[in-house]
């Protein structure tokens, strides 16, 4: 069968949103890397109507709808902490700092809603936060119009270096690259734990 460009869109469309995707490639990829013959070989092995699959009208619903699970889903959340030294004004000061993350990855993960293997969306938000330390007495004016003590508490702040040029390409290739062998190791323990129920 030969595949116009809009079969073949079509087509990648329909492998994607193949429920048990996962047990045919490693990472959502690999799909878009797939010869005609490839993707041919692959539909005739899931079993996929390749004819039916290439005459869907909208294809796009089936990726919108896999990009908005894992979204509104992300495979992944959480904090990774490390410690960040600045330099200002010929003075240093070391704080701890953290990646709020979220983040669903393009390969094969165990998806714990779900309980199944799955292939999401790529997708990822990361957010660098500072820990604040006051180190002295604050006073504040508060919704009475009264001079207060303000807490002097720890508290976690938001710096934001998420703009474009903030941080060298190079920096946000290293935090990706830690953020995905984070939730490699993290995914390692949700299979896991799952075997052992």
């Amino acid at each position: 069968m030969k595949l116009n460009s809009v079969m073949r869109d079509r087509l990648r469309s329909a492998i994607r949103a193949f429920p048990k995707i996962a047990e045919f490639v490693s990472a959502g990829s690999e799909i878009n890397d797939m010869s005609d013959a490839q993707m041919l070989e692959i539909s005739a092995r899931m079993g996929l109507a390749v004819e039916a699959s290439t005459q869907h009208p909208h294809p796009i619903d089936v990726d919108k709808a896999l990009q908005d699970y894992s979204m509104a889903h992300p495979a992944f959340e959480g904090n990774i902490e490390f410690d960040m030294c600045m330099h200002l004004l010929g003075l240093s000061v070391a704080r701890r700092a953290r990646l709020a993350f979220t983040y669903t990855p393009d390969w094969r993960y165990f998806d714990a809603e779900r309980g199944n293997d799955r292939l999401g969306w790529e997708y990822r938000s990361v957010a660098i936060e500072l820990l604040a330390v006051p180190d002295e007495e604050a006073w504040i004016l508060n919704n009475q119009l009264e001079v207060v003590n303000a807490p002097n508490a720890p508290r976690w702040i938001a710096l934001p270096l998420g703009h474009r040029g903030a941080l060298p390409r190079k920096m946000w290739d290293s935090i990706d690259e830690l953020i995905d062998k984070h939730c490699r190791t993290l995914d390692d323990r949700r299979r896991n734990a799952a075997r052992l129920k």
